[in-house]
């Protein structure tokens, strides 16, 4: 059974019995960094756009996690995104995926 499949009580009364049997508090799991969740998503999907990091990831910065992913040696492939806006003019953005060839 998963974190998310408990209800509050059930949470609570698991970290109870965990005190109880061993004197200490459980641990949280650490948290992935923005960079971590971003190339997982990569790896996982392929491209991702500044709009799906932002609704994933809540990361307002795609571009910039892409350059410190860069920085650390991962190679990543960038592209371009045209489509229509409601007003009917053109826009464009980036999109990045993992030039290791993973993902779809």
């Amino acid at each position: 059974m998963t974190v998310e499949q408990l209800s509050i009580y059930d949470a609570m009364e698991q970290v109870s019995t965990v005190r109880q049997t061993t004197g200490t508090t459980p641990r949280k799991p650490a948290k992935l960094t923005q960079e971590e969740k971003i190339y997982n998503y990569m790896r996982r999907f392929g491209w991702i756009t500044p709009m799906d990091a932002l609704r994933e990831f809540g990361c307002m910065r795609l571009g910039a996690r892409i350059y410190d992913l860069e920085q650390k040696g991962i190679r990543i492939e960038h592209g371009r995104e045209m489509i229509v806006n409601s007003e009917g003019e053109r826009v464009s953005f980036g999109k990045y995926r993992l030039m290791d060839g993973t993902g779809t």
